[in-house]
C-alpha cells in the first residue's frame, strides 16, 4: 500500500474508533487470505467476557475495496450485542449499524 493510501488507511480506522465505537475495541491487521476478501472474530477471556474484535484484512485488497470491506466489517462489530445469538450476519442490526457509520465517518 502506498504511503499516502497507508494514511488514509490509518485515518480511516481513526475516524471509526472515535466515532464509531463498538462495545469492546477493533483491532486490525493484513494478511494474505486464500479464502475470503475479510473476516472478523470475537475474542474472549477466560471467563468468557468478550475482550475485542479482530478484523483481518487481505493485505492484496486495492485501497477502494479495503475501505468498503473495513466499513463491512466495522458494521458487523457495531451490530455486535452481548446475546448474539439474536443478531443476523446482515440483518436489520447490521444494516442499521452499516448506515451510522456511512452518515457519521463516510459522509457526515
Amino acid at each position: 500500500m502506498q504511503k499516502s493510501k497507508h494514511k488514509s488507511y490509518r485515518k480511516l480506522l481513526r475516524d471509526l474508533r472515535e466515532m464509531v465505537p463498538p462495545l469492546v475495541p477493533v483491532r486490525t491487521r493484513r494478511r494474505k487470505l486464500s479464502d475470503c476478501m475479510a473476516y472478523t472474530t470475537l475474542h474472549h477471556n477466560e471467563a468468557g467476557l468478550p475482550t475485542h474484535f479482530s478484523i483481518t484484512l487481505d493485505h492484496r485488497l486495492s485501497w477502494e475495496a479495503t475501505w468498503v470491506v473495513l466499513v463491512h466489517e466495522w458494521a458487523h462489530c457495531l451490530a455486535w450485542q452481548q446475546d448474539h445469538d439474536t443478531v443476523d450476519d446482515h440483518g436489520p442490526e447490521f444494516g442499521l449499524a452499516y448506515s451510522r457509520i456511512w452518515g457519521d465517518v463516510i459522509e457526515p
